[in-house]
């Protein structure tokens, strides 16, 4: 890619903003973008292309998507399957209501994805690149706040200024959305600042930026759960989430084998945390016979009635 590290910052070449934003994108590692089409977000598609042209290191795959509700749902599926993040991009304010019920999916999904969408230019006809020279639609395409759409189910939101730095709003998106627990955020894209000119960007990667490291239980705390558990008469596991993480699913099978722990899903079901036809799998899930019960990444493991825990039962929650 040409790229060097000045001041510990990434430097590389870029004719204009949606370069830079590209450039950031593949040094921080992602490298699909889900797309569906709009006039002020084809900067995507020139700046991949030319990265692809010129034999940039991790070239983003464009991948067209027909609409908005799809593009989402793909690049959680995506993020899903390779637990790396994704990013949708979509046209204007429809697009972004487009992408319909997917957004609360991706919210409680627990899932790295980077929302984006265009926003129409304000610049003057004749005064910028990609300003207000193509007719009165441009108008009825603003809103007072776009990213109010969707700013309930983000853990961030931005819309880009002339004064940010591109490639260092790119990799703090990247680092929002990465740091547990992970899950989407949206940034917006006015149409005569993704042409502006550069010569050239200077950026910090997302890691450089610091992306926290996962958090593990207390070794006393592990420990008394794993004795409790070694203890039970009627050990009982609740879990929802757990299975964001495909490895912990056969380490929960392998606990569950070694101590005849039950396995019950709680009331929201997100993940295959645990195989339906193992004989340790519990349904119709019940909690009233146990005497400790383990909760992992479960934010409901369970409602008021009649299969609740005993009184006697003890109850531990393990969940970021």
């Amino acid at each position: 890619m040409g790229e060097g590290k000045a001041g510990n910052w990434i430097e590389t070449p870029a004719a204009n903003v949606g370069d830079a934003m590209i450039a950031a994108l593949s040094a921080g590692g992602v490298d699909h973008l889900f797309f569906t089409s709009g006039s002020e977000i084809g900067f995507f598609q020139e700046a991949t292309s030319k990265a692809h042209a010129q034999g940039h290191n991790n070239p983003i795959r464009l991948v067209t998507v027909p609409h908005e509700h799809a593009n989402l749902n793909a690049a959680l599926g995506f993020a899903a399957v390779s637990g790396r993040p994704a990013i949708t991009a979509a046209h204007v304010d429809v697009g972004t209501q487009h992408y319909g019920g997917a957004v609360h999916t991706a919210y409680r999904s627990g899932l790295p994805v980077i929302m984006t969408s265009g926003f129409p230019p304000t610049a003057y006809a004749g005064t910028a690149k990609g300003g207000r020279d193509e007719g009165g639609h441009l108008w009825m395409q603003e809103t007072y706040d776009q990213n109010g759409i969707v700013r309930n189910y983000t853990k961030w939101d931005h819309r880009l200024t002339t004064q940010d730095n591109p490639g260092m709003m790119i990799s703090r998106a990247i680092q929002v959305t990465r740091s547990e627990p992970c899950g989407p955020v949206y940034l917006n894209f006015p149409k005569e600042l993704t042409l502006q000119s550069l010569d050239g960007t200077r950026f910090p990667s997302a890691d450089q930026l610091g992306i926290p490291c996962p958090s593990g239980p207390n070794l006393d705390a592990a420990r008394d759960i794993a004795e409790r558990l070694m203890k039970a008469s009627h050990p009982v596991v609740v879990v929802s989430k757990s299975g964001r993480d495909p490895e912990t699913v056969p380490a929960l099978v392998e606990l569950c084998e070694l101590l005849g722990i039950s396995v019950v899903e709680s009331v929201q079901r997100a993940y295959m945390c645990f195989p339906h036809r193992h004989p340790l799998f519990q349904t119709p899930p019940t909690l009233k016979d146990a005497d400790m019960v383990l909760v992992l990444e479960a934010d409901v493991p369970w409602v008021a009635g009649p299969e609740l825990p005993a009184r006697r039962c003890l109850c531990r929650r393990r969940g970021p």
